[in-house]
């Protein structure tokens, strides 16, 4: 084999070792860190306010993730009733590479979510679209005055 062959098997090698340390990193990222509504907004530039009722809510949401006993359970009273399908199994490997899915899928938010705020939407008084770096929520006031997610997309920011 001769140098240049060499050098770029070694490139390819030091390629191949990167995307597997980064793919393990990224399916590992289970939330442990309890977030501050601060932590959660303090990336976001926009010039939409999000009302601190919501931004509670949502808050509330992303600290619920960390506790994996019976998420699925704890996750439904964030959602209008029958708006948002959960799942709990590991979604199919062609649809995990780009992690897009409609489902409130629990191993996605356990490895995958990212909960910081990078755009807001309202859409009316009492609606509002939260978009961070890998999910879409639309939120809608409820009747009882309760922020509900009311539709909710996995589809990273590329």
């Amino acid at each position: 084999m001769n140098k240049s062959y060499q050098i770029l098997f070694i490139f390819f090698l030091c390629f191949m070792c990167l995307s597997c340390v980064s793919q393990n990193s990224r399916d590992n990222k289970l939330i442990t860190t309890t977030y501050t509504a601060n932590d959660l907004i303090k990336t976001y530039e926009g010039t939409v306010e999000l009302p601190i009722d919501l931004l509670n809510t949502y808050t509330d949401f992303v600290n619920t993730i960390k506790d994996t006993t019976d998420l699925q359970k704890l996750l439904i009273d964030f959602c209008i009733a029958d708006s948002v399908i959960i799942t709990t199994e590991i979604r199919p490997e062609e649809q995990r590479e780009w992690e897009m899915g409609e489902d409130m899928n629990i191993p996605f938010l356990l490895n995958s979510f990212s909960p910081e705020i990078l755009g807001l939407r309202q859409d009316s008084k009492n609606e509002y679209l939260i978009r961070t770096v890998t999910t879409a929520f639309r939120f809608m006031k409820s009747n009882d005055s309760a922020w509900k997610i009311f539709y909710y997309l996995d589809k990273p920011i590329e």
